[in-house]
């Protein structure tokens, strides 16, 4: 169930929703092959969001959102318990990033992304990463209107964080990093 509404004469545009996704013959542990998965589980995410995007004024626009997500077994093999949160679905994110048009050729940007403590597997004990924030950074020059010069800051702390959970490994997300690109259309 989702609504959505327009502010500021529809350049700004506010929605939400509520809903519920039931995953049946989901991936589990088998209980007979360690480190193996087979289908059998049930997994339900019960969950609300909200997103504003739009301009917020002439020069500034605005990419924002929060989403809570209860994810929880509903039913899995030996070793899952069944009311266990959900592996890799943290309960908070959010993410808001804000890019400022300078002139008809700059423009800069800046944001951050924050997402909760997460499980790397659904037994209910264990194996869990700390929530994180990353804060990142954006300078685009257009040369011509086929030419755009863009410079990326990512993390900017060096925020040491994992991006990728799995029952026996988790994998960090990317530290501090610069990115320059040349975008060309034609």
């Amino acid at each position: 169930l989702g609504a959505k509404l327009g502010l500021r004469d529809s350049r700004l545009s506010l929605s939400s929703a509520v809903f519920q996704i039931t995953k049946t013959n989901a991936r589990v542990a088998d209980p007979t092959n360690p480190g193996f998965n087979t289908l059998g589980g049930e997994q339900r995410v019960r969950g609300a969001s909200i997103d504003v995007t739009g301009m917020l004024a002439p020069r500034i626009y605005l990419a924002s959102g929060y989403a809570y997500l209860d994810g929880e077994v509903v039913r899995g093999a030996a070793g899952a318990t069944t009311g266990a949160r959900l592996a890799n679905t943290p309960e908070h994110s959010l993410s808001i990033w804000v890019d400022y048009r300078a002139t008809t050729r700059l423009d800069f940007g800046f944001g951050g992304r924050y997402v909760s403590e997460q499980l790397a597997q659904s037994t209910g004990a264990g194996r869990r990463v700390p929530g994180y924030s990353v804060l990142d950074v954006m300078a685009r020059y257009r040369l011509s209107g086929a030419l755009v010069l863009k410079l990326n800051l990512t993390n900017l702390g060096d925020e040491l964080y994992f991006e990728q959970l799995h029952p026996w490994h988790v994998i960090p997300g990317p530290g501090r990093t610069a990115m320059l690109a040349i975008d060309m259309a034609f």
